[in-house]
């Protein structure tokens, strides 16, 4: 599954087609914003959705001139008030029919490592956001494959095996590993 998450990312350059998922499904991008402390702990952040207020990652329509990841890390800006480095795709929320029938999107997950939070941002009156360990963030997460996803990021931030503390690895959006 990976080859595909690359070569969406690929096709994300100067993508603006609202139906370029899976078989023609509708896509959009969305961030998994995560940051680690100064002690090695990692925490996601979450937001509500502006009309139910579930707990969901920040996400929308990819953008013409940017790729997937970008489009992503420009959700997360917009919408959580984040700024930093989306890496590669973890995962895929397919498309679903949701409580009225219609077709929800698929959504393409970019693990984004957060390097600034802003105290304003464009819709910081529409929704709220949480820090949280990834386990609650996971506990929290409207979608049972968003809390997947919370879960795997996990494994993918443990330092490679054999590693001294995680000095000789990168982070899912290619920054260094946190000195031990």
């Amino acid at each position: 599954m990976q080859w595909l998450f690359r070569l969406l990312a690929q096709v994300g350059c100067g993508l603006d087609d609202r139906n370029a998922g899976p078989g023609g499904a509708a896509l959009q991008v969305g961030a998994l914003p995560y940051a680690i402390d100064t002690d090695g702990a990692v925490r996601v952040l979450l937001i509500t959705s502006r009309r139910s207020a579930r707990w969901i990652a920040p996400k929308g329509w990819p953008v013409r001139g940017l790729t997937l990841a970008e489009g992503a890390a420009k959700e997360a800006f917009e919408e959580a008030g984040v700024r930093g480095k989306a890496g590669e795709p973890i995962g895929l929320i397919p498309p679903a029919r949701d409580g009225r029938g219609a077709m929800s999107p698929a959504i393409l997950i970019h693990p984004l490592r957060v390097e600034t939070e802003l105290a304003t941002w464009p819709e910081r009156g529409q929704r709220q956001r949480r820090w949280l360990p990834p386990e609650e963030a996971a506990e929290l997460a409207a979608s049972p494959l968003l809390a997947a996803m919370i879960r795997s990021l996990i494994q993918l931030l443990q330092p490679p095996a054999g590693a001294a503390g995680y000095n000789d690895g990168h982070d899912p959006a290619g920054g260094p590993w946190p000195q031990s």
